[in-house]
């Protein structure tokens, strides 16, 4: 007779543990409020990303307190990763002198220059996929300012590929 007990309570237990196990591994929603992220986000967009627990992957998209104003939230595209130079030059981005390899996000390849920079340690160089109309890291750094994302002001990393469709607006 005690069997059946022992089984209801590891049931009872077990999706207890499951269910906190869910709800830890998620972070809020937030809402996309520029044009930054066109096409993969459109004003007004809202996202729930994972919590930020593993390993940052180029390409990932993350939620992360601007390191300008950390009262501000900003949703970008991780393009350079810690220990890496970073240049951008003639429409191309470049990572170690070499144009990097699957930025198939850029709505528009960028009209600027970004000085060749090593990423510090422990941070992250964002752009927007509306890499002319972003306020990003290529643009922060600029003014001498910190230019990359530290990896302890990112909130969260959007799960799935975010590709756009050009659906904003219409």
């Amino acid at each position: 007779m005690k069997l059946p007990f022992t089984i209801l309570c590891m049931s009872v237990a077990l999706t207890v543990a499951c269910s906190i196990g869910v709800s830890v591994d998620k972070t809020e929603s937030w809402v996309n409020d520029g044009i930054g992220m066109v096409p993969a986000l459109c004003p007004g967009d809202v996202v729930e990303p994972e919590a930020a627990t593993g390993e940052i992957l180029r390409w990932q998209v993350i939620v992360f307190d601007f390191p300008l104003d950390p009262s501000r939230y900003f949703i970008k595209r991780v393009v350079g990763l810690p220990g890496e130079t970073i240049e951008i030059a003639n429409g191309t981005v470049l990572i170690d002198g070499e144009a990097v390899d699957g930025d198939v996000y850029a709505q528009d390849p960028p009209n600027y220059a970004f000085e060749p920079a090593t990423i510090p340690d422990g941070t992250f160089f964002v752009l927007g996929d509306n890499r002319n109309n972003s306020y990003d890291s290529h643009a922060w750094g600029s003014g001498g300012g910190p230019f990359t994302v530290p990896a302890d002001a990112i909130h969260g990393v959007l799960a799935s590929d975010v590709r756009g469709s050009d659906t904003c607006g219409s």
